[in-house]
């Protein structure tokens, strides 16, 4: 782990792709930012992951390439995460769940192999959904 601060507020996308497809997935990324002329000025993290078998996890069952892209919490962001977020799609990107995406549990549930199941596990413990705001009401399909 590399830890430092971060006094900068800021926006944050990140998907992890098949460890196999993170280095083309990254170079359309870049293309797709340059012919677009997209003001961007935060680095692009990368890394790759090894396979885990936690339900939720981005790595669940494959080694994984994460990508984040950010932008100054002050500036739009929709623009450029609007335009990077179907070339994670292409490559069948699992979101991170505590980041910016835009998928519903109809896709989520398509790209992670366990989501059904930890859904019938969240509908036992909490039947009248109790902590759903309409984020997680989206993202979970209650």
């Amino acid at each position: 782990m590399l830890t430092h601060p971060r006094p900068v507020r800021f926006n944050e996308m990140e998907y992890t792709v098949p460890a196999e497809a993170g280095p083309e997935c990254l170079r359309e990324l870049l293309r797709t930012i340059r012919e677009r002329e997209l003001p961007i000025c935060f680095p692009i993290e990368c890394r790759f992951v090894r396979e885990d078998d936690v339900w939720l996890s981005m790595f669940h069952r494959r080694p994984g390439f994460s990508i984040s892209v950010h932008q100054f919490a002050d500036e739009d962001f929709e623009e450029y995460f609007a335009a990077v977020e179907p070339i994670f799609w292409k490559y069948e990107g699992r979101p991170h769940w505590g980041k910016l995406h835009g998928l519903d549990s109809s896709r989520l549930a398509a790209l992670y192999p366990r989501f059904r199941d930890f859904l019938e596990v969240r509908r036992a413990l909490d039947p009248r959904g109790h902590p759903v705001n309409a984020h997680l009401g989206t993202v979970l399909g209650v």
